[in-house]
């Protein structure tokens, strides 16, 4: 890059994405999440707490790049030797792990101490409190700049309501469960996500957040995330079931379109430009195209609905159950069906397992592998 933004080509974000080749950014929080989440677990576990765990050691991977990396900049532009740059970037990188390995707990209670200092104050006041502690919650939990720009505004809108019901902490209890909602939502599908199972599941975390407040309110939004992802998956394969033809249809129409399109750039752009726009193009068209058939013969219908009753569910569900007495008949069902939602999950995941972990251990290996000798190359050469 020639100019002062370094970073476009990873969305001004270098710790969540990496790009191999300059054609498109991946994200590496989403395939660090799946491996541990498989990696770890126990036959038979429950599939929430396999992806708990892995959600925990993807933040202290990510806290740990991000002090240590610093740390380690700074020692390199003072002009310490290897040695020294490598000790205090292993403790940099330990005490942001730690840090990243607690980001729940951490947030939960900077979010109480916020809701005390900003109770009976202003509703402006309480709109802007509710829209940082969204956008921190999000970026806290590896939210994409589009998944920060919506936590921060179902943050306002939860601090508002919190004002206006003078209940700052269900205010801020909101706006933590909408971005850890839509953080979960954004690690777990990459860059695949899309703005549907964001909002659901900023919605759920949301709502649910605010029946919580700030304690637990993590929980929510996390459960709002997988149930948001879990729907939208669900809904999904009940779409291609009914309308199968329509499907196949539309991803031939994708397909044949961004082929065309990527030729095109590449005959009339000349050798640079070809080969810079060309997979863009086909990405591009081939995205609009193929939505324009899906819409018109699809007619995709299941997968919305699900995808926002799993963020309901996921969210208000785990609120409520938190809550309400254990000794309370909708607490129990609510208990009940959630273990065997939890129970099902982790019968998939026993199944998908060994196929996950080489996928995304050889994505890993390659993005960190490659990371590092690029890092270090020019001081042995």
């Amino acid at each position: 890059m020639d100019g002062p933004n370094l970073y476009r080509m990873v969305r001004n974000n270098p710790i969540t994405y990496t790009d191999d080749n300059g054609k498109t950014s991946k994200n590496r929080n989403r395939n660090i999440f799946w491996f541990f989440s498989f990696a770890n677990r126990k036959s038979g576990e429950g599939a929430t707490r396999s992806l708990n765990r892995g959600l925990k050691i993807g933040r202290a991977i990510a806290g740990g790049i991000v002090l240590g990396g610093l740390i380690v900049t700074i020692a390199g532009v003072a002009g310490a030797g290897l040695a020294v740059i490598t000790a205090v970037g292993a403790i940099g990188f330990g005490i942001g792990a730690l840090l990243g390995y607690n980001t729940n707990n951490l947030l939960e209670k900077f979010g109480k101490f916020l809701a005390k200092f900003i109770q009976g104050k202003s509703v402006t006041t309480q709109a802007a409190a509710g829209a940082a502690m969204g956008a921190t919650a999000a970026a806290a939990q590896g939210a994409t700049p589009q998944g920060i720009a919506i936590s921060t505004v179902a943050g306002a809108i939860t601090g508002t309501i919190g004002a206006m019901i003078e209940n700052s902490d269900s205010g801020m209890g909101g706006a933590i469960g909408a971005g850890s909602g839509v953080g979960v939502t954004d690690t777990m599908l990459g860059s695949s996500t899309s703005i549907r199972t964001e909002l659901a599941s900023a919605t759920g975390g949301a709502v649910g957040g605010m029946i919580s407040g700030t304690t637990g309110s993590t929980q929510v939004g996390t459960h709002a995330g997988y149930g948001a992802v879990a729907g939208s998956w669900l809904g999904f394969a009940l779409d291609i079931a009914t309308n199968p033809m329509g499907h196949i249809t539309a991803n031939a129409a994708g397909a044949v379109a961004g082929a065309l399109a990527e030729q095109a750039v590449r005959t009339y752009g000349g050798r640079i430009i070809g080969h810079v726009l060309g997979p863009i193009a086909c990405r591009r068209v081939g995205g609009v195209v193929g939505d324009a058939v899906r819409m018109t013969v699809q007619r995709p219908f299941f997968e919305g609905i699900f995808t926002y009753l799993g963020g309901l569910i996921g969210g208000i569900g785990t609120a409520l159950h938190q809550q309400l007495d254990e000794s309370n008949p909708v607490s129990q069902g609510l208990g009940w069906v959630g273990a065997q939602l939890d129970q099902i999950g982790g019968h998939i995941m026993d199944s998908v397992r060994e196929n996950v972990l080489r996928t995304t251990g050889i994505a890993n290996l390659k993005d960190f592998g490659g990371s590092l000798l690029n890092r270090w190359r020019p001081r042995f050469l």
